[in-house]
């Protein structure tokens, strides 16, 4: 069904790829970063702050978890979203476009080489899926919240990581499974919000500034190493892309 990509998606693909200005460049690197694990992470973070802003007496009787319940969909969430997209993507095992699209032929440009397969997009999926919990809280932002998600989608266009239908597919699976994970989960949420909300109130300032290092630490080191990693992987394709179109030539 995915093997080949379909005429339309070409088009639009070579369209938004084929857009030349560094400012666009820009923003696009950026936005991706929003459909990014450990840009939710942060975010994980900064409502589990936020939560600490609540008085202990208020946690003690079950008050002032709107915080602590967002942080805790968005970790078991995570948890979903990657393991789901992961599934799908092996599932169908659809090659990246650098992969399929003969590029010595074709004016397209490869300005990120992903590791996994293409179908669906998983940033798009997580963007959606993420956006979508975010909401139930935070209604009033939710045009701009999916505005941003649309503009993650496009972004992976531009960068040559996806086709159309990967993305379309991503957003369209990220709102139904988070809509349906929001249902279901909501014991376990709370559970996990309350948790979270009775050890802030065991534990003083100090030590919890002492764990807000610790994550900010491990998580820098992690996202460092996966950067790195992910420069080796794009500098090797680069290099065979590089080394297929001088022999075509």
């Amino acid at each position: 069904m995915f093997d080949k990509p379909k005429e339309f998606e070409l088009k639009i693909l070579f369209k938004i790829n084929s857009i030349e200005s560094k400012y666009v460049e820009i923003i696009f690197r950026l936005m991706g970063y929003f459909g990014h694990l450990f840009f939710w992470y942060i975010v994980v973070g900064y409502f589990g702050l936020l939560g600490l802003n609540t008085p202990s007496i208020l946690l003690r009787f079950g008050w002032g978890l709107e915080p602590y319940i967002i942080a805790s969909l968005i970790i078991i969430g995570l948890g979903i979203d990657a393991l789901s997209s992961n599934i799908l993507q092996y599932m169908f095992k659809r090659k990246r476009p650098f992969k399929t699209i003969d590029l010595s032929e074709n004016n397209f440009k490869v300005r990120s080489y992903e590791l996994t397969p293409s179908f669906p997009s998983a940033h798009t999926h997580r963007a959606f899926f993420a956006v979508t919990l975010l909401v139930w809280g935070l209604s009033e932002l939710t045009i701009l919240l999916y505005i941003f998600s649309c503009i993650v989608g496009i972004s992976r266009l531009y960068l040559g990581a996806h086709y159309p239908l990967d993305v379309i597919f991503g957003g369209i699976f990220g709102i139904s499974v988070a809509t349906i994970y929001y249902f279901i989960s909501k014991p376990l949420v709370y559970w996990l919000a309350t948790e979270m909300a009775s050890v802030s109130t065991e534990i003083s300032t100090f030590e919890m500034l002492i764990l807000g290092i610790i994550f900010f630490v491990v998580t820098s080191i992690s996202f460092y190493f996966y950067i790195r990693f992910r420069r080796r992987y794009k500098e090797k394709m680069k290099g065979k892309y590089e080394q297929d179109i001088t022999k075509s030539n």
